[in-house]
């Protein structure tokens, strides 16, 4: 009898052993469940608070919205080294080691669409090209020159004829530096410097920072340099056509980039068919910015805006 009480209580010892033993595997299954599909929350959050980056709005001067766009095809200074693909382009690069106090420059994508105009505008200026000075003597087409000073300085008599066709230069510093990784003494001095010898053409009111890269100082540094508007784009035109931001037609406003370079006079009569074609005509770029509810169409022919 004695015996058997103690196989019964060691039966009731082991199975009680066994059901802890299998309560205590259960909860780390599901405990390993729960963290997994906590992870898999957590992963899905972060996932999704990942926002697009902003693209350049008609109208916007928005003073930090990143440009996006397409690549393009852009010039490069003689034995130099090539500008940096389109693709790394933003407005928004590390920022200066410090910062300027006071207003800053507007930032310019697209202007106020107060008449069916788009404007032109060609970076740099290694490559001067003469057919763009016909289109301009023949056509009256008008044209802003961001120019680089080191690359004027290789062509003074090209700039003096382009400013008597019509054109106005504007400012795009000294040596084309990244400014977003330069001091506010050393951005002042590249666009203080540039206006000093592109003055001697025709006095910049506007500026173009290298690369589209710009931030806080870059546009605090413009402002002190009397400088109230930093141009940006919304559409490009290279030899593999016209793009645009947001790939839909050229809308009233829009600020189109070129580059002078080797082919720029076939590129630039092949935008203005484009432009005709959409039936927009192109208008002086600091003349509207200076009188944006009324401005002339220079071409193809003038007409006040209402």
């Amino acid at each position: 009898m004695r015996r058997k009480k103690v196989v019964i209580v060691t039966i009731l010892t082991g199975l009680g052993g066994l059901i802890v033993g299998l309560t205590v595997l259960g909860a780390m299954v599901f405990n390993g469940n729960a963290a997994t599909k906590a992870s898999n929350v957590s992963q899905s959050l972060g996932s999704s608070n990942k926002l697009p980056p902003a693209k350049p709005e008609t109208m916007n001067t928005d003073k930090t919205s990143p440009q996006t766009l397409p690549s393009s095809s852009p010039s490069q200074s003689p034995a130099t080294k090539p500008e940096k693909p389109e693709e790394n382009t933003s407005s928004q690069s590390s920022a200066a080691a410090d910062h300027l106090d006071g207003p800053a420059a507007d930032v310019i994508w697209s202007l106020p669409a107060a008449a069916k105009a788009v404007f032109i505008t060609i970076d740099d200026g290694w490559y001067p090209n003469d057919s763009v000075l016909a289109i301009m003597h023949a056509q009256h087409v008008p044209i802003s020159a961001f120019l680089i000073e080191n690359a004027a300085k290789e062509h003074p008599d090209f700039w003096r004829s382009f400013v008597a066709a019509g054109g106005d230069i504007e400012n795009h510093t000294v040596s084309h530096p990244d400014l977003t990784k330069d001091s506010s003494a050393d951005v002042l001095n590249q666009i203080k410097n540039a206006e000093g010898y592109l003055t001697s053409f025709s006095t910049p009111t506007l500026f173009r920072p290298p690369y589209g890269d710009y931030n806080q100082t870059v546009c605090q540094a413009a402002y002190q340099a009397g400088i109230k508007h930093l141009i940006m784009w919304n559409a490009t035109m290279s030899d593999s056509g016209l793009q645009t931001y947001n790939g839909k037609p050229l809308a009233p406003g829009s600020v189109i980039l070129l580059h002078w370079n080797a082919n720029l006079g076939f590129q630039l009569q092949k935008l203005l068919n484009i432009i005709a074609k959409q039936h927009l005509g192109v208008a002086s770029l600091p003349y509207a910015l200076n009188h944006p509810n009324k401005f002339p169409i220079i071409w193809p022919k003038e007409e006040a805006a209402d």
